[in-house]
């Protein structure tokens, strides 16, 4: 009897070898895009929790025009953003684009019926939506001006 392994128990051990080394690999795959999804998320929540809150700081609002900051970064987000008004909470909002460009700062025109009759906003609502890396990310900010 020879001491050692057959050719059969040596294929036998690479292909068991060479099964949990690909799953093994496509599970780091996986984590690896999970952990950049999620580090593009959190980029995207912190360039719009800056600028929403400065939006809200400096945005100026007078009947019917809203006027935005520009952007201090954009973390290579494309930025859609529009603005809606409404008189009281329980209205509902309806949003329409703004123009200008993240350098320049943003124009909206917001509009608010007191029946048939324009009226001042109470209340100015933001939407920013931050769209890279295949996805969009959506973000919402409502204040009293």
């Amino acid at each position: 009897m020879r001491k050692g392994f057959s050719l059969l128990e040596l294929l036998v051990a690479l292909a068991v070898f060479g099964f949990l080394s690909v799953a093994i690999l496509g599970g780091l795959l996986g984590v690896f895009r999970v952990n950049r999804s999620a580090g593009l998320e959190a980029r995207a929540v912190a360039v719009a929790k800056d600028y929403l809150e400065r939006a809200r700081r400096e945005g100026t609002y007078s009947n019917p025009t809203l006027t935005l900051p520009s952007f201090s970064q954009t973390a290579g987000f494309s930025v859609d953003l529009q603005a809606a008004g409404r008189l009281d909470p329980g209205q509902p909002l309806s949003f329409a684009p703004c123009s200008g460009n993240p350098t320049s700062g943003y124009t909206c025109t917001v509009t608010c019926l007191q029946g048939t009759s324009p009226a001042s906003c109470r209340l100015v609502a933001v939407k920013l939506t931050l769209s890279g890396g295949g996805k969009a990310y959506p973000f919402y900010r409502e204040w009293a001006p």
